[in-house]
Parts: structure tokens; C-alpha cells; sequence
């Protein structure tokens, strides 16, 4: 019939007939053209291309400003799903199984454009991090509870005044991480603000709560304080952006917030996307953060080759290393890293005496990079072994021969080290970490202390109690353990919550329990009071 048009006019010219054009002009003068649409690759030949000819036809120009295309799904093996090849997954197999932001994130992190080869394991590990970010918000209402905290009541000027390292720089990462994506969205790179917003809850975990898990039980009130303030200022910002990626859990915990804390908004989505402050960023201590980070990685991979659990204090932690930003990071975040590492002492060297290095010259790298001088750049190389072994601690070895200026890299060798007696080694980027394994009476008690308490938390946890819960306790064991524990008794009161803590057997109707801690047995009870 001559006055049947091809189905495609309609979705051509749904940029201005969605908005009653012409009947109503305001909106189509508000609204067009659209700042963003969002299809299929397989869209370029079809939509994309009916909108703008239909769009240039009616208007000489195009209807929208920018596009943003996703691929196709396909098979673990890049092989394109059918139902004749019997590999489609259906999408409510994966919301059944891990929920729908799981799809959600998981999709969205694809890049613009690209196929995704769907991964079951992919997928589990994206629910992983939102089961992270649930537990962090748990932690954190749990924790200001437990300390008759509120937390979105503290004065900001006070807490920000009274920040420690550790909070001025998850609050400096909090910052940058809201500037980077609001770049993003407001270019439409809407497929790379997942790994920001990730980055940022796991460093909240993964980083922050660990550096102030004594601070936050047994500090000061101040102390406590801070760290609530920390967390709710970072927790909120946080869901306000991850709510457009994964927004039924962020939802579910911003009503846990309102229920709290009496929030006036309905829903996260309700909240105004948040503001950065480029006085709150601090790229110094962030580069510096993540150095220690490779630090206290290294120390702690040290840690294992010597078979001394974190929970076992060591008498020191020694960095070997000529960068100049090491040694500064070091000074100024040594408190972090010996908690996080606990360790007595850090300290930075330039060169570890004791330290056996051998050098030999990788003869392919160095003729492929010198050719006619290769073989007196090894010879000099053989005869300056410790020399060359320092220097590369920094990254780079350099030396003239016949006026021309070499440069050594590690790649052009190959280099062992041994560690002096009494420690284990592990190298980072700047440098190499020695663990000092030399143990101790007082490292040994302090470290079986550490280890009983964990066990006594434990056997809390088990018995549901809270962490507000106080107990009385009583720990049966040797008479040469009693004296290892004797002096950490306080100590252990406050971290496992007991009002009285004595040696010998408890009474009827206290929970009881027994464990091991290397080879020593131990017995306890404890009830509540």
C-alpha cells in the first residue's frame, strides 16, 4: 500500500516524535538534540544510521551528540551462543545465582564496543566485590554501636583536624576517585568508571580498615571517633556512585543508613551526585600509600619464607634501598607499616651488610644492546660485582667505557641474592625488604598472647556474643605458658573484652573450649556477664 512506511522511519524519528514534535515545541527545543544514545554494535548500519539521515533530512543536523555501543555476548571460548550449539546462558541464571548487580557490573565493565566471553568465574569474582562492600558497611554500623557512635552527627572541622595519616589519605583516594568519574561520565566513557569505584571500596577494606583495626577497638575516644566519621563520610560518597552500577545493593544498605541514622532522603538515587574538594586530594600520600603498600606486601611475602605469621611480632623490618622516596615514605608512614607488619623496628639502608650477591652478564641482552662492546661491558661487570649490585637496588647500573656512557639495566643480568643469616628477603619495585627472624622470650609471649586472644574471639563469635558483650575468662594451661602470657594479661582483657581474666579452671555453666597454639595446649571459659 502506497501510505505504508518502512518500520525503520519510526525508529528514525523517534528523537523528535517521542517529544510531540511539532506539536509541542518546548521540550523538542529543551531536549534535542540528545546527549547520548546507547545500542548495539549491530546498530551502526540500523538505528545509528536511520536516526542521523532522518535527523540531517528534517533538520540539516543530528539528533543526538554522542554514541555509546556495547558488543555481543559470547561463550567462554569467543564462540558466538545458539541455541543449536546449546552454550546461551540466560541472564536469570546469573541473577539467580549471584543477583542482578552482578549482571549489571559485570556487563558494564566490558569495554565500549568490545564482545564479552562470559565467564562463570568472572562473575563470581565481581559478586566477591560487592559481598566486600556489604561487609564493609555491615562492619561499620556494627562498629558504631558498639560505641555509642553517631557518626553522621561528629563535627566535621574536629574530625578532619584530628585525621591521621590513614584517614587523609583513604579521604584523598575517596576525592580522586569521585573527579576521575565524574571525567568519565561527562565524556561518556561510561564502561571504565567500574574499575575506579572498585578500586576505591576495595581500598576501604582491604587497606584502610586494616591499618585502623586496633585504632577503631582501642583507641582513644577521639580516636574512634575519627574513624566512624572516616567511614560514613566514605561509605555514603561511595554508594552514591556505585547505586548507578550495582543499585539494589546499594540501596539495600543506604536503608540500612536510614534506618540508623535517620536519613530525610527515601532512597540513595534521591542524593545529589557527590562533589569533589581538590583541597582533599593529596596525591603525595596516595603515591606514598601505595608504596607501602609494596612494602608491607614484601614484608609480609618475607614473613612467610621465614613461616612467621602476622599475629608473631618480629624484632625489625629492614628496607634496603637508595631512592630517596622510599626513605621518605618510610619515615613517614613507618607507625602503618610496622602495625600492619608487626614489627618492633623500620628501618632504611642503603646496602645490607652480610648480603651474598652474584652477578653474571646475560650475554644476549648485553651483545644485542652494545654489540662490538660487549664483551668489555662483561668483563667490567665481573669486576665490579658488588658495586653493580648495589647500584641496582635504585633500578640502574652506569659506567664509561671509551668515553661512552653505558647503562645496565637488571634485565641485561642475571643476579641471585642470599639474605644474611637471621633473615629472609623479598624484593619490591625500589628495593628489597629483609625480615630480621631472630626470635625472642619477649617476641615469643607477646606473639602466643596474640594467638590465644584470637582464639578466645573466636570461641566468642561462635557463641554469637557481640562485640559489646563483656565476659569474665579463665585460661588452663602449663605453668611456662602462664609465664609467657603473664605480662600481656591486660592487653588481652581489652582486646577479647573480659573484666576479669585469671589462670585456672572455670566454673559450671561457662562456655568451654580447648585449642592448641604450637604444640602447647591450652583450655578456656568464659560466659558472659
Amino acid at each position: 500500500m502506497p501510505d505504508v512506511l518502512d518500520v525503520w522511519i519510526d525508529a528514525g524519528t523517534v528523537s523528535w516524535n517521542c517529544l510531540r514534535y511539532p506539536e509541542i515545541k518546548e521540550d523538542f527545543e529543551e531536549m534535542f538534540p540528545a546527549d547520548f544514545i546507547l545500542e548495539g554494535k549491530d546498530q551502526i548500519r540500523g538505528w545509528f544510521n536511520l536516526l542521523m539521515i532522518a535527523s540531517m533530512l528534517a533538520f540539516e543536523k543530528p539528533s543526538f551528540k554522542n554514541v555509546v555501543m556495547h558488543g555481543f555476548i559470547n561463550d567462554n571460548s569467543g564462540v558466538k551462543m545458539s541455541k543449536s550449539l546449546g552454550n546461551i546462558i540466560v541472564p536469570f541464571e546469573l541473577i539467580s545465582k549471584h543477583g542482578a548487580d552482578t549482571l549489571r557490573l559485570y556487563t558494564c565493565q566490558t569495554s565500549a564496543g568490545a564482545d564479552l566471553n562470559f565467564s562463570w568465574d568472572e562473575a563470581a569474582n565481581k559478586s566477591r566485590g560487592i559481598s566486600i562492600l556489604w561487609n564493609v558497611h555491615k562492619l561499620f554500623i556494627n562498629l558504631c554501636n558498639e560505641q555509642g557512635i553517631k557518626p553522621f552527627a561528629l563535627d566535621e572541622t574536629k574530625m578532619r583536624e584530628a585525621m591521621g595519616a590513614e584517614e587523609k589519605y583513604i579521604v584523598s583516594k575517596l576525592h580522586s576517585t569521585i573527579k576521575r568519574v565524574t571525567e568519565l561520565m561527562e565524556a561518556y566513557h561510561l564502561d571504565e568508571i567500574i574499575a575506579p569505584l572498585e578500586e576505591l571500596f576495595l581500598e576501604i577494606s582491604r587497606t584502610y580498615i586494616q591499618m585502623v583495626r586496633d585504632k577503631s577497638t582501642l583507641g582513644s575516644q577521639r580516636e574512634k571517633e575519627v574513624v566512624a566519621y572516616t567511614l560514613a563520610t566514605t561509605i555514603l560518597e561511595t554508594l552514591k556512585m556505585c547505586q548507578l552500577v550495582i543499585p539494589f545493593v546499594c540501596e539495600a544498605m543506604y536503608q540500612n543508613f536510614k534506618e540508623e541514622y535517620w536519613f530525610k532522603e527515601e532512597s540513595i538515587s534521591h542524593f545529589g551526585w557527590p562533589k569533589y574538594s581538590q583541597e582533599l586530594i593529596d596525591k603525595e600520600i596516595e603515591s606514598q600509600m601505595e608504596l607501602a603498600g609494596q612494602v608491607i606486601t614484601s614484608g609480609a611475602h618475607a614473613r612467610e619464607k621465614a613461616k612467621l605469621g602476622l599475629r608473631w611480632p618480629i624484632k625489625e623490618l629492614v628496607i634496603v634501598s637508595t631512592n630517596s622516596n622510599v626513605e621518605r615514605t618510610v619515615n613517614d608512614l613507618k607507625e602503618i607499616m610496622k602495625g600492619q607488619l608487626n614489627t618492633k623496628e623500620v628501618r632504611v639502608v642503603h646496602k645490607m651488610e652480610g648480603l651474598k650477591v652474584t652477578v653474571k652478564p646475560n650475554p644476549g641482552t648485553i651483545g644485542k644492546a652494545f654489540g662490538k662492546l660487549a664483551p668489555t661491558i662483561m668483563k667490567h661487570l665481573s669486576a665490579h660485582e658488588k658495586e653493580v649490585a648495589t647500584a641496582l637496588d635504585s633500578g640502574r647500573y652506569t659506567f664509561a667505557i671509551e668515553s661512552q656512557e653505558i647503562e645496565i639495566t637488571k634485565e641485561m643480568l642475571h643476579v641471585s641474592r642470599e639474605a644474611p643469616v637471621g633473615y629472609t628477603m623479598a624484593e619490591f619495585k625500589q628495593g628489597i625488604v629483609y625480615v630480621n627472624t631472630e626470635r625472642t622470650v619477649a617476641l615469643e609471649s607477646e606473639g602466643y598472647a596474640r594467638e590465644v586472644s584470637r582464639q578466645v574471639q573466636q570461641q566468642r563469635k561462635d557463641a554469637s556474643l557481640e562485640r559489646i558483650d563483656q565476659i569474665t575468662l579463665s585460661i588452663d594451661t602449663s605453668n611456662e605458658m602462664k609465664e609467657m602470657l603473664s605480662s600481656h594479661l591486660e592487653d588481652m582483657k581489652d582486646k577479647v573484652g573480659a573484666v576479669t581474666l585469671e589462670f585456672g579452671i572455670g566454673s559450671e555453666g561457662m562456655e568451654e573450649s580447648e585449642f592448641k597454639v604450637k604444640g602447647h595446649e591450652f583450655k578456656i571459659w568464659f560466659k558472659k556477664i
